[in-house]
């Protein structure tokens, strides 16, 4: 969890960043002057935090749990994680419309 936190004071100062880097009067489209290089750190914060907090949540369902829950709390895990994709996919559709940017998702059935 110190990863995520720090991940987000990273992403805090970097809008910090961007947003004083902002000169609406020489630039037609409000445009920062920040590199998008400077993501790089707030992205691999964020990835190690997520990276152990599901090796907790591994670590929980096997050795914290009894034999016969090993199944269920795994699948539990799995069904928040497809939980948190519906969620993310309904969030990015429903303003999708009011952004100049397309993020529209496009799934291929095979």
């Amino acid at each position: 969890m110190c990863f995520a936190a720090s991940s987000m004071c990273a992403a805090g100062t970097l809008e910090y960043f961007r947003q004083n880097g902002c000169n609406a009067a020489t630039s037609a489209h409000n445009e920062s002057s920040v590199l998008v290089y400077y993501q790089l750190p707030q992205n691999i914060l964020l990835g190690l935090g997520e990276l152990f907090a599901m090796i907790a949540s591994f670590d929980f369902a096997y050795f914290c749990s009894p034999r016969s829950g090993h199944s269920l709390f795994m699948t539990l895990r799995f069904c928040a994680l497809g939980l948190s994709s519906f969620i993310s996919v309904a969030y990015i559709s429903i303003f999708s419309g009011s952004s100049k940017f397309d993020f529209s998702v496009s799934i291929l059935f095979v």
